[in-house]
Order: structure tokens, then sequence, then C-alpha cells
């Protein structure tokens, strides 16, 4: 899967992700991009990188790392992220 892909099945529902961490531990997260289920920040939704480190915000979406993608953790109620390549698997919550 790519990233289009991932976000797109985020973006209408409640999945749970297994993937490795770059520090090689093993985490499953069951996570979401579905509006309704996230934090409102500031009457619209912020990309969470630039609530975390605004001097992201300065970065074009080019010069971001394509094989990242911010989540929100429904477990934790904080957002967390993780590199597209490292999935091990994704399902959707029924």
């Amino acid at each position: 899967m790519n990233k289009a892909d991932v976000e797109s099945l985020l973006k209408e529902n409640v999945c749970t992700v297994k993937f490795e961490k770059t520090n090689g531990e093993k985490r499953t997260m069951k996570c979401t991009l579905v509006k309704d289920l996230l934090p409102e920040v500031l009457e619209k939704i912020v990309h969470p990188a630039e609530t975390r480190y605004p001097h992201l915000k300065e970065q074009s979406k080019k010069e971001q790392n394509q094989n990242v993608i911010a989540v929100y953790d429904l477990d934790k109620d904080d957002w967390r992220s993780f590199r597209i390549s490292f999935i091990e698997s994704i399902e959707v919550e029924k």
C-alpha cells in the first residue's frame, strides 16, 4: 500500500495497524483519520506535526517524508505516526 491508500482507508474507518517501530519494536495501534473522531484544534484540524513542531509548518509538502503518516491513536488519545513501509498489517475495525 502507498501513503494515499492508507490515508484513504483511515479517513473512512477505524483500523488496527500492526507495524515495526524504527527501533525494531513491534506495535499494534487502533487508529483513525475519521474527522468526527479527531480532536478539534483551534477550530480546524491541524496537522499534528504543526502543533508539536511549529518550525515544520514552514516546510513544503514536498519536503515532508512521504513514507510517514500521522494518525490519531484512539487508545492513547493522542497523535502518533509510523512509516508506511514498516506496516505488517492493517485491518478495518468492525
